[in-house]
Formats: structure tokens, C-alpha cells, sequence
């Protein structure tokens, strides 16, 4: 399959987007916090559902600075939905309805004690790759 001259450019700039927001995603730093977060949510199971409602907020205020413009945050229940829901490519996707003419990419680190997981998803949608 060759792809448009306008989908090669997506996907080279995806490429370069996703490389830099990866490696700040996996990187040990990123990770512990990412625990650090999980033992708030043990020690105090409101702020988990105050996550649940805006994960941003919360990881602003329990973290301070973390992640990066292109990243956006989650949990999911026991069937793996998303809380909050996913809209965009991932749940277009998800959902069949993807645009055949626009590359995406998703990045997703979650981490989790036993079933309480939040996750950092990064990318997911190419709105600066047009």
C-alpha cells in the first residue's frame, strides 16, 4: 500500500512527536511518580474518584508538573473502559469509525497494584500533524 504524500508527512511527523513523548513517558522518573500517585489513591480512595472526574487536575495538584502538553491521563474499570471515556482516534478506532486518510498513534503506560492502575497516554491524536 503507498500511502499520499499528505499521510507520509503525518506519519514522519508522528514519528518524531512520538519518539520525543515516549521517552519522557517511560523514562524511571516518570514511572515512580506514577506509583507515587497509586499510593495516593490507596491511602485515600476519594481522591481516586475525584481522578475520575479530572485526572488532570489531580495530577497537577499530587504531583506538580508531570507529563507533557501531549499527554492526558485515565483509569479503567474491570471490562477496560475507559474513565474518563476516550474520544478521538482511540475510541474511533475502537468504535470502527477511524478517518482512513489521517495516521494516529497512541502511547499508553499504565501502572497499577493490583486492579487500581491510572494510565499516561501520550499522542493519540495527530492535530499538529496536519
Amino acid at each position: 500500500m503507498q500511502f499520499s504524500p499528505e499521510l507520509q508527512s503525518q506519519i514522519s511527523t508522528l514519528s518524531m512527536v512520538t519518539q520525543s513523548v515516549g521517552s519522557t513517558m517511560v523514562s524511571p522518573e516518570t514511572i515512580n511518580k506514577m506509583f507515587e500517585l497509586i499510593s495516593v489513591f490507596q491511602n485515600k480512595p476519594e481522591v481516586f474518584e475525584e481522578f475520575k472526574k479530572n485526572p488532570e487536575l489531580i495530577v497537577a495538584r499530587e504531583l506538580g508538573a508531570f507529563g507533557s502538553p501531549l499527554t492526558h491521563f485515565h483509569t479503567a474499570d474491570k471490562e477496560n473502559n475507559y474513565i474518563p471515556s476516550e474520544g478521538g482516534a482511540a475510541a474511533q478506532i475502537m468504535q470502527g469509525e477511524a478517518d482512513p486518510d489521517k495516521a494516529w498513534v497512541r502511547i499508553e503506560v499504565r501502572a497499577g497494584v493490583g486492579p487500581l492502575c491510572w494510565f499516561n497516554c501520550g499522542v493519540c491524536d495527530n492535530n499538529f500533524a496536519t
